[in-house]
């Protein structure tokens, strides 16, 4: 089985149409504003709290909740420590956006954070991009 509706919790969050970009060799969606509204939503809502992992998976994305909590008890992350999962191992780019998974202290940074990232890094570009960015800018391995 796999969905989101087999974790132990979920939400559902609904955004609005982004822009498409072309830069050079990067084709995008434009949509880090779109995100950074989504995790300030989590973050009010306050139910990541409640949990020691966070998942975001885009809809178009197939997840399996079974294998990723074997991998994450496998991994043995260090406790009280502020860990997001680089999920990509080909290409330039070790963290994208179809499924993050952050731990609870990666998440209470990010969201201490989430406005002076974006005040420094700006909006145009795709939010994984983002996330990934302000992790390792805030220092969450």
């Amino acid at each position: 089985h796999g969905s989101i509706f087999q974790c132990d919790a979920n939400d559902v969050f609904q955004t609005k149409a982004v822009q498409f970009t072309h830069g050079g060799s990067w084709n995008s969606f434009v949509n880090t504003e779109v995100f950074v509204s989504m995790w300030k939503e989590v973050r009010d809502r306050g139910n990541y709290r409640n949990f020691d992992w966070t998942v975001k998976v885009d809809p178009d994305t197939v997840f399996m909740p079974d294998r990723l909590r074997a991998h994450l008890g496998n991994m043995r992350a260090p406790a009280n420590m502020p860990v997001y999962i680089r999920n990509n191992r080909l290409g330039a780019e070790p963290f994208l956006g179809a499924i993050e998974v952050a731990n609870k202290n990666a998440l209470d940074k990010l969201f201490d954070n989430i406005d002076a990232c974006y005040k420094t890094m700006g909006g145009h570009s795709g939010e994984d991009g983002f996330v990934q960015g302000c992790f390792d800018m805030i220092g969450v391995g």
